[in-house]
């Protein structure tokens, strides 16, 4: 959840959620960079999915996670506002993306639900966005 908003990604992509640490600020990084963690021995970068996505910022809350996903053998954690639930979706519930307004939300599907939609998002296209920040 973000923005009171629901947003997934394939479990495939999805290595663990953690509830929020302390983070190391990194001099130099890009506004949406929060820092980075020692995840077991592994450096991560932290970053803000809201900012990503061109939402408004919010600070830590009680029910805030870390999504920690995998992409190109590296990990990344993401700062959500919460994470609601496991989901088995049929690759038929998927409808297409739909255009956005101006700021393009990397969406690779959208699922109906009851009570509102579920935007699949591109993990390899958050990571681009976040690494295009640095240019």
């Amino acid at each position: 959840m973000l923005a009171d908003q629901c947003y997934g990604v394939a479990v495939g992509s999805v290595r663990e959620v953690l509830r929020p640490c302390e983070v190391a600020w990194v001099p130099g990084a890009p506004g949406a960079c929060l820092g980075v963690i020692n995840l077991r021995g592994h450096i991560v970068s932290v970053v803000d999915l809201r900012q990503i996505l061109g939402l408004e910022h919010t600070a830590l809350g009680a029910a805030s996670r870390l999504l920690v996903i995998d992409y190109d053998d590296s990990m990344l954690a993401l700062k959500v506002d919460r994470v609601l639930e496991l989901l088995n979706v049929a690759d038929d519930d998927i409808e297409p993306a739909p255009r956005m307004n101006q700021t393009p939300v990397p969406v690779d599907g959208v699922v109906t639900r009851p009570h509102g939609p579920l935007f699949l998002l591109k993990p390899a296209e958050l990571v681009r966005r976040l690494e295009d920040s640095y240019a």
